[in-house]
């Protein structure tokens, strides 16, 4: 299982998943943890990187999980530039 879909979901809806002080809320917190559990089951060096943002769920904490994850910013920027499916 590979947490991309669900980092694009996180960030891609940014405005359902986090509160107006870019802190996550409740289903955001739910979505962290199965990315969170995705990567310690491969990746258990982030573990310090999980924790600290558990107790700290900001918008700033997410990308530096995403981008230690997945190793680049750049596909938090990719993300942000595909168009959208207007289907």
């Amino acid at each position: 299982m590979e947490i991309e879909p669900y980092i694009k979901q996180l960030l891609t809806n940014y405005q359902y998943y986090f509160s107006k002080d870019l802190v996550l809320n409740s289903e955001g917190r739910k979505l962290l943890n199965i990315i969170a559990r995705i990567v310690m089951s491969k990746c258990k060096e982030l573990s310090s990187t999980i924790k600290k943002l558990r107790k700290n769920p900001t918008l700033d904490n997410v990308l530096k999980l995403v981008d230690r994850a997945l190793g680049s910013s750049e596909y938090i920027m990719h993300l942000f530039s595909e168009p959208e499916d207007s289907t």
